[in-house]
């Protein structure tokens, strides 16, 4: 077989080329540290060095949002021990007013939870940059025309507590009103079983008991009567314009009536035995009754005008059947019919209700897994609650009855409700820090699991740094060497042959 000049060249240059390739090769696992240039490289290793960094990836975006998820954790514990606070102050102050003070002092301690009410509005309007951490969906603020407004703000009109467009205070005071009437028909029942006792009562004296215990339900139920008529007119019924608050208190002011005049009764003396002074038979010589005479017999002897004072049974049985018609009765206005129909005014629409509903539920939430999410902000409605338990409205309560515009022997319930106030917003702090050690188990899980994936991809794509120099050297020696004997395979030729 000939061997031509041309053939030598074109092997040359091929095997030259192989050694430069094997040079360029190593070059690059030194220079980048990386085994894999290419899928050609090692398919396996690739799409195990694919998946780790997808992995990493994500690790990465989780625990970033981690990271977001924990400051707006922080700075809900922050408001929910500011609230807690807040609420601690105020049940002080309600504790000092049930203590001997004087009008001026419960005005002072008034202005004092009236300042804690609006405080109330700042913290339920804790923010992080520019989001709400309370605001539910609403985290950024709602544009009204030209103006953003917080999730939390008070009526400018009514003073109503506004929550993302929704009347907090209506829902409260409807909701009062339902507590309030509620109460009225155990108020009523207990009545009804008093009354009936009077009636069966087999001596006057604990027909006068029954009777006080009848005037203490009764009592009662006219505050309570009185209480309802005050949350329907700050649920924003108008007095003057609807009928079914008229028949209510049409229903109040004659019940009131009733109530007044069986006070008035049982704070007579029981007659006891007596006879009448037109009926005496005994007299002194001066013709005067003998009443010594009578005293020792047990009986006093009472003028019409005096037996008048005295403690009647009749009396007090037919004030009882009045109060049970107005109570029971088939002629209107009966306390269940005003109760129900006044009630109805109040009924909150279906848009309200589904609006109150959407927002328990709407929550602005982050990926921290595959399939766990976080609540980056909570709703307002899990701060302050809803209905009478909503601390703002509790609070406006109470100012009420420290300024005398609302029956202060309530205020010992106040404290309860304070309490309970205080009870849920720790339980909320409890939750937001059950959360946050979730968040803190979570990323010390995933800093584990990075390292397990930066490892399995640096065992994937990355070189040994040793043995990839040494493999440079020795392919960078190779070529040299190629290139070497190259230069004395072209300097032959025709002549050289014959030689």
């Amino acid at each position: 077989m000939r061997i031509t000049n041309s053939m030598m060249n074109s092997k040359f240059l091929s095997e030259a080329n192989k050694a430069l390739n094997r040079v360029d090769k190593y070059q690059s696992q030194v220079n980048s540290t990386k085994r894999l240039n290419g899928i050609a490289d090692d398919p396996q290793s690739t799409l195990l060095a694919l998946r780790a960094r997808d992995k990493l990836s994500n690790l990465e975006l989780y625990q970033s949002n981690i990271a977001t998820a924990n400051s707006y954790l922080k700075e809900a514990e922050s408001a929910t021990s500011a609230l807690n606070q807040l609420l601690q102050s105020a049940c002080e102050d309600i504790v000092s007013a049930q203590g001997p003070k004087t009008p001026e002092d419960l005005k002072i301690l008034a202005e004092d939870i009236k300042n804690l009410q609006d405080e109330v509005l700042s913290i339920s309007n804790s923010s992080l940059g520019t989001s709400y951490i309370f605001g539910g969906y609403n985290y950024t603020g709602k544009i009204d025309g030209t103006s953003k407004k917080p999730p939390f703000s008070a009526d400018e009109v009514t003073g109503d507590l506004m929550y993302n467009g929704i009347n907090l205070s209506q829902l409260s005071w409807k909701d009062d009103y339902g507590l309030i009437t509620g109460m009225m028909l155990e108020l009523a029942d207990s009545f009804g079983e008093e009354s009936t006792k009077f009636t069966a009562a087999s001596s006057d004296y604990y027909a006068k008991t029954r009777a006080e215990s009848a005037a203490s339900a009764l009592n009662k139920l006219v505050a309570g009567a009185e209480e309802a008529m005050n949350a329907a007119r700050e649920f924003g019924i108008d007095p003057g314009a609807s009928t079914n608050y008229e028949a209510f208190q049409t229903f109040y002011e004659s019940i009131s009536a009733v109530s007044k005049d069986l006070n008035n009764e049982i704070t007579k003396d029981l007659a006891g035995q007596y006879i009448l002074d037109t009926e005496a038979s005994h007299f002194k010589d001066d013709g005067s009754i003998d009443y010594d005479y009578y005293a020792g017999l047990g009986k006093s002897v009472y003028t019409a005008d005096e037996l008048d004072n005295r403690f009647n049974i009749d009396r007090t049985q037919m004030l009882l059947n009045n109060a049970s018609d107005l109570i029971t009765g088939v002629t209107p206005p009966t306390m269940n019919a005003v109760i129900e129909n006044l009630g109805g005014d109040m009924a909150t629409t279906p848009d309200v209700e589904d609006a109150l509903t959407r927002e328990a539920a709407n929550k602005t939430t982050l990926q921290i897994g595959t399939t766990q999410t976080v609540d980056m902000t909570l709703t307002g409605l899990e701060l302050l609650g809803v209905g009478k338990n909503n601390i703002y409205h509790v609070l406006g309560k109470a100012v009420s009855m420290l300024n005398g515009e609302a029956n202060p022997e309530d205020l010992s319930g106040m404290l309860t409700l304070l309490q309970n106030a205080q009870s849920s917003v720790l339980t909320l702090s409890t939750r937001i820090g059950a959360t946050q050690n979730r968040m803190t188990q979570l990323g010390s899980r995933y800093d584990s699991s990075e390292l397990n994936y930066t490892e399995m991809r640096s065992n994937a794509e990355d070189v040994d740094m040793a043995e990839a120099i040494i493999n440079l050297t020795e392919a960078q020696t190779v070529y040299n060497a190629a290139l070497a004997g190259g230069a004395e395979i072209l300097k032959t030729s025709l002549i050289d042959f014959l030689r």
